[in-house]
C-alpha cells in the first residue's frame, strides 16, 4: 500500500473519531498547525523521516513543541502513528485530512492566477461561478504572477481555467504551428 493510501486511511480514522468526539474543528485546527510546523521546519522533517532516531525520541520532540498548543485527541493520534512507525506520515495526513475535511464541509479550494490583486468584486464573481459550477463553498487563494501578461487562471482540483493572455498567446501559436504543418 502506498505512503498516501495510508496517510488517507490514518486522516479518515482521525476525522471519524474527531466527529464522534464532536472535536472535528479543534483537530482541523490542530492538524494545520501540526503540518505548518512540519513544512517549516526541515531538521524537524528530517528527525520524523529518519530511521536512525529512536521512536521514544520522536515522541519525546513532538510532545515538547505541540504540548499545550494542541488537543488531546490530536496528541494522542500523533502518539499513535510513533507507535506504529508513521511518523514520516504526519504531514502527508494533515494534507489528507485537510481535503477530507473540506468535502465535510462542503468547500472548494480555489487558486486563481492573476497580474495584479483582484478587487472584491472581482473575487465575489469568481467565487459566484464556481458556487454555480460546483454547488460549494469557495475557499479563493490568491498568487499573483506577472508572466500570464494579463487574465486570469484558475484551478480548481485538477481542473484549471486559463484565460490569461500568456494562455491565449500559447493557444494561438500552437494553431499557427498545426496549420503550417
Amino acid at each position: 500500500m502506498g505512503a498516501s493510501q495510508v496517510a488517507s486511511r490514518y486522516a479518515k480514522a482521525l476525522i471519524v473519531l474527531a466527529q464522534e468526539k464532536g472535536q472535528l474543528e479543534g483537530v482541523h485546527e490542530d492538524m494545520v498547525l501540526i503540518d505548518n510546523t512540519v513544512q517549516e521546519n526541515r531538521d524537524l522533517r528530517l528527525m520524523l523521516d529518519s530511521p536512525i532516531v529512536k521512536s521514544e525520541q520522536k515522541e519525546k520532540v513532538l510532545q515538547a513543541i505541540f504540548a499545550g498548543k494542541i488537543g488531546e485527541v490530536s496528541m494522542k493520534f500523533l502518539d499513535l502513528l510513533i507507535k506504529k512507525k508513521r511518523e514520516s506520515l504526519i504531514d502527508n495526513m494533515a494534507i489528507e485530512f485537510e481535503k477530507q475535511y473540506m468535502l465535510i464541509k462542503g468547500i472548494v479550494r480555489a487558486e486563481v492566477v492573476s497580474v495584479e490583486p483582484l478587487t472584491a468584486q472581482q473575487r465575489e464573481e469568481v467565487q459566484r461561478i464556481i458556487r454555480e459550477v460546483d454547488n460549494k463553498e469557495v475557499e479563493l487563494i490568491e498568487r499573483l504572477d506577472p508572466s500570464i501578461i494579463g487574465g486570469i487562471i484558475i484551478r480548481i482540483g485538477d481542473m484549471q481555467i486559463d484565460h490569461s493572455v500568456a494562455g491565449k498567446l500559447r493557444a494561438y501559436k500552437a494553431q499557427l504551428i498545426r496549420n503550417n504543418a
